[in-house]
């Protein structure tokens, strides 16, 4: 049996628990994997999805060389100003042009907001392929067997292509030739573009050996 004294505090306990006032303040929340997470924040704590920052990271983290990520991370970011210096310049050119061809300024009007992030993400989105070929064996013969990609690893191939497209390109700073390859991408063109349409080319002339993925 329980002493008198402590049976007491236990009483007590409950009752100035039952009789608190509930807390004003609202729920603090932890940023997680879901966008739905992301987004209760606020644009002022989070403006970019969570998805979009681990895109970002892992683009970073591909182009790193040698173990120098902060060279990579001033080359990424001079990459997203040069991006946006010419996407000004094109969306002014284009407004010139409309003007000089006699419509109204208010008819031409464009927003000059203009993300990089935001040109990166449809670059890459462009470049994601839909479909791949993974090696097989049956005996001694190796087949190439088209298969659905995860989105990680559509990721990871789109950002590799990107990269390596670009410094196949010679000439000019690794930030020029990135944003290059970038706008070409974002537009449908270039090399990584090109790779991509190889590999659904060869995922269609493999598809007779779709039955041995199982």
């Amino acid at each position: 049996m329980l002493p008198r004294l402590l049976v007491v505090g236990r009483q007590a306990r409950s009752a100035a628990v039952a009789t608190a006032p509930l807390s004003t303040h609202p729920p603090l929340l932890r940023i997680g994997k879901s966008r739905a997470q992301a987004e209760q924040v606020g644009p002022q704590v989070c403006q970019l999805t969570v998805d979009h920052d681990m895109m970002t990271r892992k683009f970073v983290n591909c182009l790193m060389y040698d173990g120098k990520k902060s060279t990579a991370q001033r080359v990424f970011d001079d990459m997203l100003t040069n991006i946006k210096i010419a996407e000004l310049q094109r969306i002014n050119s284009k407004k010139q042009q409309s003007i000089a061809g006699g419509k109204p300024e208010d008819e031409v009007a464009e927003s000059t907001a203009v993300d990089p992030k935001l040109v990166l993400q449809t670059a890459l989105d462009n470049v994601k392929p839909i479909i791949g070929c993974i090696p097989v064996r049956r005996g001694a013969t190796v087949y190439q067997v088209p298969t659905a990609l995860a989105p990680k690893r559509k990721t990871t191939l789109a950002i590799k292509w990107v990269i390596a497209a670009a410094r196949s390109r010679k000439g000019k700073p690794m930030a020029d030739r990135l944003m290059a390859e970038i706008l070409d991408a974002y537009k449908g063109e270039g090399t990584a573009i090109k790779r991509k349409i190889e590999l659904h080319k060869t995922a269609e002339a493999n598809r007779v050996n779709s039955s041995l993925r199982y």
